[in-house]
């Protein structure tokens, strides 16, 4: 059996950098619940959803980019596809060869 411990680490720090920047989409939501608006802090409010819009693009650049990850053993894409070689919906594993998160058939 190949050792993936590489490419899984590659992984796992794409599925992080994916869904980090849903945080700072979050915080601006919330400030916006708070009550801050445009009218009281217009200077703040433009870098804000400046930020707002790059945390945005950064989220569906890096999900993109991980629905497209090969994986290591068939090289097709991991997550893509119709066929589910396991049953359990909670084992991450690739849809055509059925190579699991960790290494695991």
């Amino acid at each position: 059996m190949a050792d993936f411990a590489i490419q899984w680490s590659q992984y796992r720090r794409l599925r992080k950098l994916t869904f980090l920047p849903l945080l700072g989409c979050f915080a601006f939501v919330i400030s916006i619940a708070l009550g801050f608006n445009e009218k009281l802090h217009p200077l703040l409010w433009n870098i804000a959803a400046a930020v707002e819009v790059v945390c945005f693009l950064t989220f569906c650049f890096n999900g993109v980019k991980l629905s497209r990850l090969r994986c290591p053993r068939c090289a097709d894409y991991f997550s893509r596809g119709r066929k589910s070689y396991r049953t359990k919906a909670a084992v991450i594993c690739c849809r055509h060869c059925g190579l699991g998160l960790y290494g695991e058939v």
